[in-house]
């Protein structure tokens, strides 16, 4: 398993812009089985290490000064 905790920052949450940026997580190269969890949702289940994969987690992050996120890597 992999963990690492991570802070998002404050973007446009109001006005015209808001909910006009997004939080991806790009991976390049998962180990063949594995699932992703940020926060605790499965964000993404992987089962071929040969392809990339992008995933907007912006409803799963929690953002601003001292809010803290975890990104967990379950390789099966």
């Amino acid at each position: 398993m992999y963990r690492a905790a991570f802070s998002v920052p404050e973007l446009a949450t109001e006005g015209d812009d808001a909910g006009a940026v997004t939080t991806d997580l790009v991976f390049e190269g998962l180990d063949t089985f594995a699932t992703v969890l940020v926060n605790g949702a499965e964000v993404l289940k992987t089962d071929n290490m040969f392809v990339s994969y992008r995933v907007d987690v912006s409803s799963h992050v929690k953002t601003g000064g001292d809010a803290q996120n975890v990104l967990e890597i379950v390789f099966d």
